[in-house]
């Protein structure tokens, strides 16, 4: 049976008698991949704050400061919008 690895087959599965076999991902790489959804998951939380939408801006604080636990920021943008949400 022939091997072939993800990286250089570009379909999504492997032809008849074949094995995908995924290339192994490095701790870095999986570091930066979660950084950097982090750093969409933050965006998006303020665009939502900022349109009014302080409900979902909550729930995208939240889910972003169980990725990165100490981030103070994300703990003042959370506070403001709790604020936001007891004018409501």
């Amino acid at each position: 049976m022939e091997r072939t690895t993800i990286k250089e087959k570009s379909a999504l599965e492997p032809a008849r008698g074949e094995e995908a076999v995924a290339e192994p991902t490095t701790q870095e790489e999986l570091i930066a991949v979660v950084a950097g959804e982090g750093q969409t998951c933050l965006q998006q939380a303020k665009v939502h704050f900022r349109t009014g939408r302080y409900t979902e801006a909550l729930e995208k604080f939240e889910t972003f400061l169980k990725i990165a636990p100490g981030n103070i920021e994300t703990r003042v943008w959370i506070r403001m919008a709790k604020t936001e949400l007891t004018k409501v």
